[in-house]
C-alpha cells in the first residue's frame, strides 16, 4: 500500500512538471512620427472691381474674367476692371480645398438698390482638392455681375471671403 501511494504521488509530481510550460515573451519596436505643415495663410492683394457700368433698359450680365477683361453684353463698360487677387501660402505639394464663393450681394452706398454677383476662384474649388504648386501662390477671383434694367446710379459694395483648408 505504501508502495502504491508512493507511485501515485510520484506520478502526480511528474505530471505537474510535464504540464508546466515556461512563458514566452516577444518584443518589437514601433516608431512614432508627426509631420508639421506650414499654416495656410490667405492674404488679399487686390479688391475685385467690375469697373464703371452704364445700365440699359434691359437687365444684363457683366462678366469679369481672370485676366481682368470684361464682357458687357448690351451694357456700356468703361474704367479699369480688376479681378480680386489673393496670396495663398502653405506647404508646397500639399492638398488643399478652396471653398466656392458663390453669390454675393452688392448694396448701393446710401441704400435703395442692390445687385448680385456670382463669383469663383481660378483654382479647383469645392470638393476638389488642389495641390499647392509652391509655398506662395496667387488665386484670382472673377465672376458675373447681374445688372438690373435701369439700375440706380451709385457705388455698390459687397464683400466675400476666400477660404482655404488643408485636406
Amino acid at each position: 500500500m505504501i508502495k502504491t501511494k508512493l507511485l501515485v504521488a510520484g506520478a502526480a509530481i511528474v505530471s505537474l512538471g510535464l504540464g508546466a510550460t515556461t512563458a514566452q515573451a516577444a518584443t518589437d519596436t514601433a516608431q512614432a512620427e508627426a509631420r508639421i505643415l506650414s499654416p495656410v495663410a490667405v492674404t488679399k492683394v487686390l479688391d475685385l472691381n467690375f469697373g464703371t457700368i452704364v445700365p440699359g433698359a434691359t437687365a444684363d450680365v457683366v462678366t469679369l474674367d481672370f485676366a481682368s477683361a470684361v464682357t458687357c453684353g448690351s451694357l456700356t463698360c468703361v474704367g479699369t476692371p480688376q479681378t480680386a487677387e489673393f496670396t495663398v501660402e502653405g506647404t508646397a505639394g500639399e492638398q488643399v480645398t478652396v471653398d466656392a464663393i458663390g453669390t454675393i450681394t452688392l448694396t448701393r452706398s446710401g441704400g435703395g438698390a442692390s445687385m448680385t454677383a456670382d463669383l469663383a476662384p481660378n483654382v479647383p474649388y469645392g470638393a476638389t482638392a488642389w495641390a499647392l504648386p509652391a509655398a506662395s501662390n496667387t488665386v484670382l477671383v472673377g465672376g458675373d455681375l447681374n445688372v438690373g434694367a435701369n439700375q440706380q446710379a451709385g457705388v455698390y459694395i459687397g464683400s466675400f471671403d476666400l477660404t482655404v483648408n488643408y485636406n
